[in-house]
């Protein structure tokens, strides 16, 4: 590390407790004298130094006992050479960071000699009896004291010379190759943290919460989430975290390698409403709104927005933090220890440490790893972190991970619990206040208001009956939860829940950030897996109503005859037979068909990217097959129309699922032409707490037989009539055309080509193109029924004459 440059107020006269009088300086044939105002803002300024000062002041001291005891005496006496004491002077210049520190070194006069005598004799052995050694960090650390205590002595006695530091270097090199040998023996005190697995961590916030300890709680999920150190969280406060997209975002002010702030990287974090115990969004919503009296103006008229520290001093919140979780766990040592940890290993930066084993091992496919080194604030280099820098994609996707999502597993890409309404909701704005009040008075300026927002709709989604909140009541009624503001409303509770979910909402949480095109692709064969087994299920009752079937059709010929012969029944056995394989073999071509192709879409295989199924070979050529669009995969339904006719009633395949029916209020035209051409691939249905697609084909492939009756009705009625006009106009240009290449400018050209030949029949609709689709087909139909009644009345009168 290079000397630090001595401001000029600390070196003139160099003498001891000058900088206590307002420095002087010339520039030039300029003289000027400070203010005591200005001398005493530079000082403060130029005090701001790495926090583990203290720590080196109190090594050097015990180096400085160490020369006391041994060579202080006779002719190896150092100690009056290199020591000298403080004066009151000097304890009190802010500038040299003293501390408790009362005498210092004549840092310029050390010899390497006598500093590898203290390492290598004085601190060799914790355990002389067992020979146990002390760690090679923990002596290199007085070597790291010497040298930044050094950079605040005075000129005439510091800092280090070259040569010291020369000589350090090799010695440095050999101690550690020694202890490295005490280490392969077993005799080396060792007190690093060992890493905590994912289990572990979901069990000792389990703990937290069965013992109603949130603040532990709180601060363990946010250190896992941020991949942090205790005193990162520590520092932590309100303007340090926003919402965006379906995350929120931290941004410490600094690190331990970076005191100026100016390397430090967003940290993008996300709700895992899978696992409620360890989802941050519920965990901040339930700490800030139990907690939320600490943002309180004292009687001075200021506040902290510290989510932990007490009364805002460095270090309280992650020293509280500490000991409450060794108090906590003072009866689960035994379940610690079969978790892979080290008795006396274990430590909370090993939460830290477990994330990072966690998110590059739990999976095959994990995050970047420039992703998790800029995360942890570790190293990479300078060359690469110059160029690496950036990598907020890679964090979107190491957010998720570290939330406990597993890429591998279903639902890794859920969203999180938010409010399908806006924050200006009656509802929303009462719940915020009963949360958050006070934090909104009073720090609602720091940009973290809609990170609040996210907070309050997972406590709403995890507050219903069965859920976490109220299971863990239920288990302890005298339980933190009890006291969460907004469970005491009933009333409020109810109507917010009506408008909280986790699936897709338009204009305020449209898509999943941090999802890797992999895990879609994962996620996309998991639906053709269930479709599959749900045509083979589909197979099976069909062939058990086989019989069924049969005994139908021969009573319907006995009805219609009024008697039966054995070539009767034949004959209607082999019509049922064929109607059956036919439908059967149709069915399992056009699915399987179709499944290959949507298969080959995915990985966007077209044309001669396959070798035989879309190629044919002639003359020695190679030639495209077109593709046909009703090859697409599209799913049919299985289940009983409630309202069908007698004769229809054994019906059970359906185009749409049972729960669907056209929008409502009828949409536009355009928004019609789209829906007959691509459907609605995106249709979900949610039954409890499951959600399942029920994808529509486009409307204009819907067969007028596997149509529901009441959706058939307004089908022919209010939508085909006006459509099957405008599909004429343009029928070449979409025939060929798979649905997967259908874009806006494509939907765009053909509604406007087909509306100019629609109104070439019809002219009320050159300046009608607004209407909406139900509007367009009545028009039409009465157009059509009042040339048919003048057509009819032409013809009647030339009859008549």
């Amino acid at each position: 590390m290079p000397p630090k440059k001595i401001p000029f107020y600390k070196r003139r006269g160099g003498q001891k407790g000058a900088a206590s009088t307002p420095p002087e300086s010339v520039q030039g044939e300029i003289s000027f004298t400070l203010t005591d105002e200005h001398a005493a803002a530079m000082k403060v300024t130029d005090s701001y130094v790495i926090k583990c000062l203290p720590d080196y002041r109190r090594r050097v001291m015990r180096f400085i006992k160490f020369l006391k005891d041994h060579y202080s005496t006779g002719p190896n006496n150092l100690y009056d050479q290199l020591v000298f004491e403080l004066t009151p002077d000097d304890l009190k210049d802010e500038t040299r960071h003293y501390h408790k520190a009362t005498h210092d070194l004549r840092y310029n006069l050390i010899p390497s000699e006598i500093v590898h005598a203290f390492l290598s004799g004085e601190l060799q052995y914790k355990d002389k009896k067992n020979k146990t050694e002390y760690s090679n960090d923990h002596k290199r650390k007085y070597h790291d004291a010497l040298l930044y205590c050094s950079q605040f002595a005075d000129e005439e006695n510091g800092p280090v010379t070259a040569t010291y530091k020369v000589e350090m270097k090799s010695y440095l090199d050999s101690l550690e190759k020694q202890s490295a040998a005490a280490r392969s023996n077993g005799k080396m005190d060792e007190r690093d943290a060992d890493p905590w697995c994912f289990t572990l961590f979901m069990l000792i916030c389990t703990w937290a919460v069965e013992t109603g300890n949130i603040f532990v709680w709180a601060f363990l999920v946010l250190q896992w989430s941020i991949m942090g150190r205790c005193c990162n969280v520590d520092a932590i406060g309100l303007h340090n975290f926003k919402a965006e997209n379906d995350s929120v975002v931290f941004c410490l002010d600094t690190n331990k390698k970076d005191q100026k702030g100016e390397k430090v990287t967003e940290k993008h974090c996300y709700a895992n409403p899978l696992k409620p115990v360890i989802s941050l969004f519920l965990v901040l919503g339930v700490y800030l709104s139990l907690f939320q009296s600490k943002f309180k103006k004292k009687k001075d008229g200021t506040s902290s927005d510290k989510l932990f520290r007490a009364k805002g001093r460095d270090g309280s919140s992650s020293n509280t933090y500490c000991k409450s979780l060794r108090k906590m766990l003072a009866k689960k040592w035994e379940i610690v220890w079969a978790h892979s940890i080290r008795m006396g290993h274990f430590n909370p930066h090993g939460t830290r440490k477990g994330a990072a084993v966690h998110v590059t091992t739990a999976t095959m496919e994990p995050p970047p790893i420039p992703s998790v080194l800029l995360r942890g604030e570790w190293s990479m280099g300078k060359v690469i972190e110059v160029y690496w820098r950036y990598s907020q994609l890679g964090d979107t996707y190491l957010g998720r991970c570290l939330a406990g999502l597993f890429p591998d597993q279903p639902q890794f890409g859920i969203l999180p619990p938010h409010f399908t309404v806006g924050s200006d909701n009656p509802y929303v704005k009462e719940g915020m206040r009963a949360c958050f009040g006070v934090i909104l008075d009073n720090f609602g300026h720091c940009g973290c208001e809609g990170a609040l927002l996210l907070f309050l709709a997972s406590i709403v989604y995890h507050s219903d009956e069965g859920g976490f909140l109220m299971e863990t009541i239920a288990n302890n009624p005298n339980h933190p939860f009890m006291d969460i503001p907004i469970l005491s409303n009933k009333e409020l509770l109810k109507n917010l829940r009506d408008v909280v979910t986790t699936d897709p909402t338009p204009l305020i949480m449209v898509e999943a950030t941090g999802v890797p095109q992999t895990v879609k692709l994962q996620d996309r064969l998991r639906e053709f897996s269930d479709e599959i087994r749900e045509f083979r299920k589909e197979f099976e009752d069909l062939k058990l109503s086989l019989p069924d079937m049969m005994k139908n059709a021969v009573d319907e010929k006995i009805k219609e005859a009024g008697q039966v012969s054995p070539g009767m029944v034949i004959e209607r056995l082999d019509e049922v037979s064929k109607v059956v394989t036919t439908e059967m073999s149709k069915q399992f071509d056009c699915r399987f068909q179709a499944l290959e192709d949507r298969l080959d879409g995915m990985y966007g295989l077209s044309g001669a990217g396959r070798s035989d199924e879309f190629a044919a070979v002639q003359g020695g050529e190679v030639q495209d097959v077109v593709q046909r669009p009703e090859a697409h995969l599209y799913k049919s339904y299985s289940y009983q129309d409630p309202f069908a006719s007698a004769t229809k009633r054994h019906l059970t395949d359906w185009d749409v699922p049972e729960t669907f029916s056209f929008p409502s209020p009828t949409p536009l035209l355009e928004s019609a032409w789209k829906a007959w051409l691509i459907g609605y691939p995106h249709l979900r249905h949610k039954n409890g707490d499951t959600i399942t697609a029920t994808p529509v084909r486009p409307l204009r492939l819907l067969k007028h037989g596997r149509l529901p009756s009441k959706v058939k009705k307004k089908y022919d009625n209010s939508w085909k009539v006006m459509l099957d006009l405008m599909e004429e106009e343009v029928h070449d240009e979409i025939k060929n055309k798979p649905v997967n290449e259908i874009d806006t400018a494509f939907l765009d050209s053909t509604f406007a080509r087909a509306m100019v030949g629609v109104s070439r029949k019809y002219p009320q609709f050159e300046e009608k193109k607004t209407w909406k689709i139900g509007t367009c087909s009545k028009e039409i139909k009465t157009s059509n029924a009042k040339a048919k009644k003048r057509k009819a009345d032409a013809l009647a009168n030339s009859t008549l004459v």
